[in-house]
């Protein structure tokens, strides 16, 4: 009797404690709810049924607040993205069999897009949508189901109306049908402030047959690097003509691509007339073996070039000094032993290394002559 009547103010005092916790919990639950429902109201937000809603600029934005565990959670929903925009969300590691990659390296670093159609999700992809999107899955948000989407907990720090106003944004960028295919991928090519978002839409239309002779024709004399390799690589009318443009800029990477490129149309018979001389595209292509990228596929484009006396040139050109990259096509020159050659060429000395030239042999007895003139067997 004595040890229930010790026991039970303790098991009062737990009681009330329990009590005092659940209490604060609840004001505290309400404050923040209050708080919540304040911000949305200062953000231009009004009572809506269950939740709340405004309008920006045409686009509705619904807010709801939950509680799905302690915290206080806030959601806003966009309006419905327009059916052919693409889908972003923040990026992560791929592969993605629906990525669309739009040229700009910081939106394709921090933004997935995604569309079953590429070249139409490239369409969408100006710098206006592509700042918007960015900000927007930095908040972060994304889209589900059609919708811009973003989840946040109701902490102090959570500014609501910046929240709105990017996710807005974001929201009329994604809802309007836009222009079609074509005519989105020719304003890209024509105005993005993005070099490689306008070498990519050039490809895209060269890829779809709609690169139209006006547009090549306005952007063909540009000093832009990306656009003339884009040129290039069509190999188009005005291919040659972009060759000449981009091989006069200082952009050695892009140079050295459309060197690789210019014969590679050369070596397929492309250019019916107007081919450039194969001095000028061989003495590009030797330039390109000073860019480590590129370096690797010189061998094979002189290969397909066959200019005259190639061996010689290289001979001429590298001596002792010639770079590994050709030591595969020197080779094969040698075994072919092309009648324009004079002498022997041997890529590896008993000393060590470098590139050797034979002299022509002297005159010698006709069997004997004959006799060496069998070609080497591997």
């Amino acid at each position: 009797m004595l040890d229930a009547l010790a026991i039970e103010p303790l098991t009062i005092g737990l009681v009330l404690f329990a009590l005092l916790v659940v209490a604060t919990f609840l004001v505290s639950a309400s404050t923040s709810r209050r708080s919540a429902e304040d911000k949305l109201r200062l953000a231009g937000f009004h009572a809506d049924g269950e939740g709340f809603v405004c309008h920006r600029d045409g686009i509705e934005l619904r807010a709801t607040l939950s509680r799905p565990d302690t915290h206080l959670w806030l959601m806003l929903v966009g309006s419905p993205n327009a059916s052919r925009a693409p889908t972003f969300r923040a990026a992560t590691p791929g592969p993605h069999p629906h990525q669309v990659v739009s040229g700009d390296p910081a939106f394709d670093a921090a933004v997935l897009a995604e569309h079953p159609r590429e070249h139409e999700g490239l369409a969408w992809l100006d710098a206006d949508l592509r700042g918007a999107v960015r900000d927007a899955v930095a908040l972060p948000a994304r889209v589900v189901e059609g919708r811009w989407r973003y989840r946040a907990i109701c902490s102090g720090a959570l500014d609501v109306a910046a929240a709105a106003d990017t996710l807005a944004l974001a929201c009329a960028a994604s809802c309007s049908d836009g222009v079609s295919i074509e005519e989105g991928l020719e304003a890209l090519a024509r105005q993005d402030p993005e070099p490689r978002v306008r070498a990519r839409a050039i490809e895209a239309l060269a890829e779809r047959g709609t690169l139209r002779p006006e547009l090549v024709s306005l952007l063909v004399d540009r000093p832009d690097p990306g656009v003339q390799l884009a040129l290039v690589r069509d190999g188009g009318i005005h291919a040659i003509r972009a060759w000449r443009t981009l091989a006069g800029t200082s952009d050695t990477q892009r140079r050295a691509q459309g060197a690789i490129a210019l014969a590679r149309h050369i070596a397929q018979g492309r250019f019916e007339t107007g081919q450039p001389p194969l001095d000028d595209v061989v003495a590009e292509l030797l330039t390109a073996l000073d860019e480590p990228t590129q370096a690797h596929w010189v061998s094979e484009a002189l290969e397909g070039l066959d200019p005259p006396d190639l061996l010689r040139r290289l001979l001429d050109r590298f001596g002792e000094d010639l770079p590994r990259e050709l030591h595969p096509l020197v080779a094969s020159l040698r075994d072919a032993r092309r009648p324009s050659v004079r002498g022997g060429v041997s890529l590896a000395r008993a000393e060590g290394g470098g590139v050797a030239v034979a002299e022509t042999p002297r005159p010698e007895a006709p069997a004997l002559a004959a006799e060496r003139s069998v070609p080497d067997r591997a």
